[in-house]
């Protein structure tokens, strides 16, 4: 559950203790970076004609990485809690031979009003793809799966997914 403007953040995941997130909008660092790696983002990788990346845009690559890195851990700091880290590399490891894990993050916001609701869509709207785990992107590896939602009072929200 995401707070007011200066409240904690609340948590949950099945088998772990419930916890406080720190609000990862609130980390400057963060935030700077999210904005370096949204600009980067968006810069063409020149390729050469046999299709590798030029140096230049290797570089650009390298960079790119080197934030989405930053980004994570960040985001996997302030977002989940130690018990809560180790459950989820443990469904990961556990479903190397199957389908993967799905994580499902639900936002709710504690607030009512619209400034309310612009925080929890903020906070929903990071790039939790860019969670890491035993320093690797399980999201970018096909180990873990993200399902986002936005829960709205008096909704019933998602049903479990009947398949993968």
């Amino acid at each position: 559950m995401v707070g007011a403007e200066g409240e904690p953040w609340s948590a949950s995941l099945a088998g772990c203790p419930d916890w406080q997130p720190r609000d990862p909008l609130a980390d400057r660092e963060l935030l700077e970076n999210l904005k370096a790696l949204r600009k980067l983002g968006h810069r063409p990788l020149p390729t050469t004609e046999d299709g590798q990346l030029t140096a230049e845009a290797a570089g650009l690559a390298a960079a790119l990485r080197g934030l989405a890195v930053e980004v994570g851990d960040r985001l996997t700091d302030a977002l989940l809690s130690p018990a809560a880290r180790e459950a989820l590399v443990y469904a990961v490891h556990s479903g190397l031979t199957g389908d993967p894990p799905l994580l499902h993050l639900q936002v709710r916001s504690s607030g009512t009003g619209e400034a309310a609701e612009r925080l929890a869509d903020r906070a929903l709207a990071l790039p939790w793809e860019l969670l890491r785990l035993d320093g690797c992107f399980p999201i970018e590896e096909g180990t873990l799966d993200l399902a986002r939602e936005a829960l709205v009072p008096g909704t019933p929200g998602l049903t479990a997914p009947n398949q993968p």
